[in-house]
């Protein structure tokens, strides 16, 4: 059975954006000591690998990867790690939720499909019971609250940066009670950022753990 996990970004005082909704603004006061800091993309580019899935929130932030990513592996003055996240995201399977994106954006990156907002936990329910490596969302926090609604969320990788924010979206919008567990914390030598990773536990979760301690 495939996990669905999610990596995330998320600042010391709990914000995902600024207040213009840009990850620019948030980086205004980033320390110039973590500027050529890669750790996040290397943590990434493991999970990418980890992974047969990359699901994408909506029609925008599909574009706007493809935009980034398709070609980034040939742009010069990249970094290796970019280079590989570049062709992994190629060769991965890619599913866009969107009731917005036709086929016909979808353009020539490979191994893209489209998943409705009405077919989302039907379709990913059964993706995620098929053998097989993880289904990953990489930011896309309104996909992934969303999917914490329907219990489908497995794994919370949240990476917190040495930023304060004050004003701006916050990471969370779900009210779906859940239990955390805490899997591992990690930090880097040259890095400000901090991982966190939990699992997601749902209230049917614990009730069947409780029930097999009973036996």
């Amino acid at each position: 059975m495939r996990k669905i996990i999610v990596s995330n970004m998320i600042t010391l005082d709990g914000f995902y954006e600024g207040k213009d909704h840009s990850l620019d603004s948030l980086f205004e006061f980033f320390h110039p000591d973590y500027h050529k800091d890669e750790s996040m993309d290397k943590y990434n580019l493991d999970l990418l690998i980890a992974s047969d899935f990359l699901l994408f929130s909506g029609k925008e932030s599909f574009l706007g990867f493809k935009s980034f990513w398709q070609n980034y592996y040939s742009q010069p003055n990249t970094s290796e790690v970019r280079i590989q996240i570049s062709k992994r995201m190629n060769l991965i399977n890619k599913i866009v939720v969107s009731d917005k994106i036709e086929t016909t954006d979808l353009g020539e990156w490979q191994n893209t499909e489209i998943i409705r907002i009405s077919e989302l936990e039907i379709k990913l329910a059964e993706i995620k019971n098929q053998v097989g490596k993880n289904l990953l969302i990489l930011g896309g926090r309104t996909l992934w609250n969303s999917l914490m609604d329907y219990e489908l969320i497995d794994e919370l990788h949240i990476m917190i940066f040495p930023l304060l924010a004050y004003e701006g979206v916050p990471l969370l919008t779900s009210k779906k009670k859940v239990y955390l567990k805490l899997i591992d914390t990690q930090t880097w030598k040259g890095s400000g950022n901090v991982i966190v990773r939990y699992t997601v536990l749902y209230k049917k979760d614990i009730k069947q753990k409780s029930k097999i301690k009973t036996l």
